[in-house]
């Protein structure tokens, strides 16, 4: 709508717009009228139509890999039933070594006396259906590997913005990497969804936008309780999956600073939390 519209686009919530208890269309149309002729709402930026391709396909390979987590957690749980406690080292679609025993098992002559192998084994009756779910599941990853490419061809094809001047995509995700913890991956993701941090006017609000600028509660001048604030759901989670696996490694000062936290807390998600905000400010 705001394409077919054009003009200079103002996107407000609506209880900051119409803060009133008098509700009616009128007086909508009048103060929205009055906002505009005083310019209270600053340009909302919205997506080119490169960035809106770049959005479309990763929400597609998103799709793919959702479906491939399902049919990899259904094999799991249908070996169970049948005893198989295999799965405890991983998934299917994570572990070589898991979809090594299952692939044994389904064949016609399987590793004999194996101590992971229930008596009887896996019935003929269901091999079909482990088959046909191991099939599904290499589609879904072949697609996802698919559009994992495109998605990268697209991003580094761009022109991206930066405080500076303009980058090409290959230069801009090369040094959104250099960040610890931060892959080609979580650079397109960041890309695709920040677009340009121009956009924001300082680091607290990018990091609000990211759901990591928690409010707080202060009583006699000590913070009491944090609350987290909504956020870009998709952002907030790449960036707590880097910040744990550099607490994991801690390695790092990123890291190391993160684990102190935990250390102190015994609460991994607080650290998570703050090195991830850490992560924004970076990028």
């Amino acid at each position: 709508v705001i394409n077919i519209w054009k003009g200079v686009p103002s996107v407000v919530n609506p209880m900051l717009a119409g803060a009133t208890k008098r509700k009616t269309d009128v007086l909508d149309a009048q103060l929205l009228a009055i906002h505009d002729l005083t310019g209270i709402w600053r340009e909302s930026n919205i997506p080119s139509s490169d960035v809106q391709q770049l959005r479309m396909l990763i929400a597609e390979r998103d799709q793919f890999h959702k479906s491939a987590i399902r049919i990899s957690n259904r094999i799991n749980n249908d070996l169970l039933k049948l005893g198989y406690t295999i799965g405890r080292d991983g998934s299917v679609m994570l572990v070589g070594k898991v979809r090594e025993l299952l692939e044994d098992e389904l064949s016609d002559n399987p590793c004999p006396n194996a101590d992971y192998r229930p008596q009887g084994g896996i019935p003929e009756d269901v091999r079909i259906l482990f088959r046909e779910n191991l099939e599904k599941l290499d589609q879904n990853l072949a697609k996802m590997s698919k559009y994992e490419k495109l998605i990268a061809s697209k991003a580094k094809s761009m022109s991206w913005e930066t405080g500076n001047g303009v980058l090409s995509g290959k230069e801009m995700i090369c040094l959104l990497s250099s960040v610890p913890g931060v892959g080609e991956w979580t650079s397109i993701i960041w890309l695709s969804l920040v677009i340009t941090p121009r956009r924001f006017p300082n680091e607290k609000a990018l990091a609000a936008y990211c759901g990591l600028d928690p409010s707080l509660k202060i009583s006699a001048k000590k913070v009491t309780s944090t609350r987290k604030r909504g956020g870009n759901k998709q952002l907030h989670t790449i960036l707590n999956r880097s910040a744990s696996r550099l607490m994991s490694h801690h390695s790092e000062p990123f890291g190391q600073w993160g684990f102190n936290i935990y250390n102190q807390t015994g609460r991994w998600k607080k650290g998570t939390n703050a090195v991830a905000r850490r992560l924004a400010v970076a990028l």
